[in-house]
């Protein structure tokens, strides 16, 4: 009996996703949400970028980032995969493009106000803490209009392992001199005392107690 010779099966490998894949999609995801979530916690805390100008370039930057992902061809290698790539780049593109209203109506008007805030923002005292882990940084804010001129004091503190990020624990609308004189002191290391005038009426010091973070919705978007 002669044995029959079975035919050869040839198997198809099984499709498989390129493992550069799958490592880039994930990369792409952590860093659209990492650069949302902080974009979104300098936008609901009292926390911001040093200044105004840099606060409005990280916004925008992170939306620029967040509409190149998803112009992305390939987004997963399944339908769960490019419903996560998607959302992941939600709060990035939703925080990026609020910037852009200031320049459409009717929110130019606003972008106008900031602009202006912009051109009369100054740095005025920087102070290190007692025992040198914070600095207290007073700005100035000149606020003009067609008939009046006024001052907007902010203490703003940066820590030192987070130097580029600072914590607004003060603002006030104040009438500063435009000379050399300190505006505020340590007393310790969670407690700074203003300053008075020395020409005003009201010579008594006023102690503002270092808050720690606050969840509102800050105007973060320009820096205080």
């Amino acid at each position: 009996m002669n044995e029959q010779e079975l035919p050869t099966v040839i198997r198809q490998p099984a499709p498989s996703v390129p493992k550069r894949w799958g490592l880039n999609w994930r990369i792409i995801i952590a860093l659209n949400l990492v650069l949302g979530v902080f974009l979104w916690f300098l936008y609901c805390t009292n926390h911001s970028l040093p200044g105004i100008i840099p606060n409005i370039i990280y916004a925008l930057a992170v939306g620029v980032i967040a509409l190149l992902s998803l112009r992305l061809k390939d987004k997963g290698p399944s339908l769960r995969t490019k419903r996560c790539y998607k959302l992941s780049c939600l709060p990035s593109l939703i925080g990026g493009g609020l910037p852009v209203l200031l320049v459409l109506p009717p929110f130019c008007c606003l972008g106008v106000v900031i602009l202006n805030d912009i051109k009369g923002f100054k740095q005025v005292q920087s102070l290190a803490s007692p025992d040198h882990t914070q600095v207290a940084i007073v700005y100035e804010i000149h606020e003009s209009t067609v008939t009046t001129h006024s001052y907007t004091m902010t203490i703003r503190m940066r820590h030192r392992l987070l130097p580029f990020v600072e914590r607004t624990v003060y603002r006030s609308r104040a009438w500063l001199d435009q000379g050399s004189r300190e505006y505020v002191r340590w007393k310790d290391n969670e407690t700074l005392q203003l300053i008075p005038d020395p020409f005003s009426r009201k010579n008594s010091q006023r102690e503002v107690k270092i808050a720690p973070v606050q969840f509102k919705f800050s105007k973060s978007l320009w820096g205080e």
